[in-house]
């Protein structure tokens, strides 16, 4: 999602198709998406990954913008987001798999 141009874009994509799985899985299952829905949004995994996701894709605009203006300070500023969202990714799969573990 930090790649100039294309990032955010197939970024949206992967959220689409997060979606249309989830709603999948959840209608074979044999109840409603909108309680799959409301049932990932309330965990706090839902929030660290959409935090991450949105952080690298607006950081993916705002490369290709400044690649545009030919200013390539902004490279200093994608490595450190990109190192952030890493660890927001790695805490967030820690915290998934523990709450496996636990049985929730």
């Amino acid at each position: 999602m930090f790649i100039p141009f294309i990032g955010p874009i197939v970024g949206m994509f992967i959220m689409f198709d997060t979606g249309i799985a989830l709603g999948a899985i959840s209608t074979v299952k044999g109840y409603p998406p909108v309680i799959a829905l409301i049932s990932e949004v309330i965990l706090p995994i839902f929030w660290l990954e959409f935090l991450a996701y949105s952080v690298a894709m607006a950081e993916g605009i705002w490369l290709s913008r400044r690649l545009m203006q030919r200013r390539w300070f902004e490279l200093k500023n994608t490595a450190i987001l990109i190192c952030i969202c890493a660890a927001i990714l790695i805490g967030s799969a820690a915290l998934e798999a523990w709450l496996i573990g636990i049985g929730l």
